[in-house]
């Protein structure tokens, strides 16, 4: 598991650097193997995808992503925080719907 710590017992200081934001950026740069490609082109939103990478590896303190032949390929624990992601945001879809 990500650090060997229980999420559930970190304070919510720890927490600040988890956003949905910040998650998602994670995921798209995970789903299309580079920032380019997660911001679409737009080298504004490239610039924003970086920093908020970098923050929440800096909030979990592990590297996410290795560069390798200019691609970012996701460290192990990178894949681990990309399926326990796409399984939070399933499942948050999932109770969404619900009601509907």
């Amino acid at each position: 598991m990500l650090h060997d710590s229980n999420i559930m017992n970190m304070s919510v200081t720890d927490l600040k650097g988890l956003s949905i934001d910040r998650l998602k950026a994670f995921c798209a740069v995970v789903e299309y193997g580079s920032l380019i490609r997660a911001a679409d082109g737009d080298p504004n939103r490239q610039s924003q995808i970086s920093r908020q990478i970098k923050e929440l590896e800096d909030a979990l303190d592990v590297r996410l992503f290795e560069r390798v032949n200019r691609r970012l390929v996701p460290t192990a624990l990178g894949r681990e925080l990309a399926m326990l992601t796409t399984v939070f945001f399933a499942n948050i879809a999932d109770i969404a719907e619900r009601d509907h």
